[in-house]
């Protein structure tokens, strides 16, 4: 089982992943509850639901680009949840998981990629 956590994206979320099966959980945040306060109660919440913490084999965190604090906040917790259930851990980068899905899906010579943070930060890279 793979247990993503993007603090990243417009809507950050924690993702689920046994065998083909994709759950997808939102982690809330506005200019009233922050992600760092709402990423916890999001993760007990999955906690409470008869959730084996011991099928967790790996834990990806998005590394950016993004928010620094959401990326602090992310990389903190996936960090605190592998050293408490000894699972491994792995960042993965928003522009190199963009450009593999462009490569395997289309033909271009060149790829352009805009990403839009939480925070409406954009980021932008070109690969040849």
């Amino acid at each position: 089982m793979y247990f993503i956590i993007d603090t990243v994206s417009k809507k950050s979320r924690i993702i689920l992943k046994t065998n083909n099966i994709i759950n997808s959980i939102i982690i809330p945040s506005n200019n009233k509850i922050q992600i760092s306060e709402s990423i916890i109660n999001k993760l007990l919440q999955v906690f409470k639901k008869n959730f084996n913490l011991e099928k967790i084999k790996t834990i990806a965190v998005c590394t950016g680009p993004g928010s620094f604090t959401g990326l602090r906040i992310g990389i903190a917790a996936a960090i605190g949840l592998a050293s408490t259930i000894k699972a491994k851990i792995c960042g993965f980068g928003s522009f190199e998981i963009l450009l593999e899905y462009s490569r395997l899906n289309y033909s271009y010579q060149n790829v352009h990629i805009l990403i839009q943070s939480s925070n409406d930060q954009n980021f932008y890279a070109a690969f040849d």
